[in-house]
């Protein structure tokens, strides 16, 4: 990924792809060449030249006096790989040919070559990271991502204005809500993540983002993955901001000073949202725009 910041020399690589010039022809039909008032919902990928990061966004940032993120960063790299080895990996001696059927497994093979992933490095992945690191690799092969996460983005821009940060929940849990994950589970979710179309479900969640359609941001990201896989979707989206939920009320009643909590778009819309549960405690969510 490209982690380069703020505006620098574009390159042969930064020039849009077909499919690029095509949503941003899409984007102008519906709000001419003005951009759009967006919605504060933090999505950690996106788009490469989608407008998000306006001077309004820094300044609500900025004057924070503290970020928190949805996990803690590691403390460096090491402690990285080791949790990673714990917690995304396969015991020694196992594979994902023992997880999946000949015909998933061919499937598997076929999209890894497709996307330049490793199959010594795809086969020691649980099935449920196996599915997040297609994912992932789907999305930068295909042009849709190929610029500084939003997390990296916010992180960047914190640190230099001496902001402290904090995570919602340690780095290893976030790794826990998935490979504690039931095995029928996990492995449900690599077969739909070979059968779904990832690239074309991403360029429909950032449009809907970017115009403000909140209704179709809901589908897109709640209502379809809930009916796909219900039981996913609970241990990944509900349960996990039904806890944030209660750290976020405990910051409201015992931190003094302004908190910026970066989330998911996931958990920013639907019925079990982040607003909804803050909401059911007593407190005003308001949309800024």
């Amino acid at each position: 990924m490209d982690e380069r910041l703020g505006d620098e020399q574009v390159t042969a690589e930064d020039v849009p792809s077909p499919a690029d010039v095509a949503w941003d022809e899409l984007l102008r039909s519906r709000h001419g060449d003005m951009p759009c008032e967006l919605s504060r919902l933090a999505c950690y990928i996106m788009r490469w030249h989608v407008p998000w990061f306006d001077d309004s966004l820094r300044q609500i940032l900025t004057a924070s006096d503290l970020v928190y993120f949805e996990s803690e960063r590691p403390a460096d790299r090491s402690e990285f790989e080791n949790l990673s080895r714990r917690h995304m990996n396969l015991p020694a001696g196992k594979s994902l040919t023992d997880w999946v059927d000949d015909s998933d497994l061919q499937r598997l093979r076929a999209e890894a070559d497709r996307i330049g992933i490793e199959w010594s490095e795809l086969e020691q992945k649980k099935p449920g990271f196996a599915a997040l690191l297609l994912t992932d690799r789907r999305l930068k092969v295909d042009g849709r991502v190929n610029a500084p996460s939003v997390e990296r983005t916010i992180l960047e821009t914190v640190r230099e204005a001496g902001i402290d940060t904090a995570g919602l929940v340690s780095f290893e849990t976030n790794m826990r809500n998935v490979s504690e994950l039931p095995s029928d589970t996990q492995i449900k979710f690599l077969q739909r993540t070979l059968t779904h179309d990832d690239v074309d479900s991403f360029d429909q969640l950032m449009l809907a983002w970017s115009t403000g359609d909140l209704e179709e941001v809901q589908k897109l990201a709640v209502n379809l993955p809930r009916e796909a896989q219900p039981e996913l979707y609970q241990a990944l989206m509900v349960d996990r901001s039904k806890a944030w939920v209660e750290q976020i009320a405990e910051l409201m009643e015992g931190f003094e000073g302004q908190v910026f909590v970066v989330a998911g778009i996931g958990h920013l819309v639907g019925s079990d949202s982040l607003q909804r549960g803050l909401q059911q405690r007593g407190y005003t969510a308001t949309r800024l725009q």
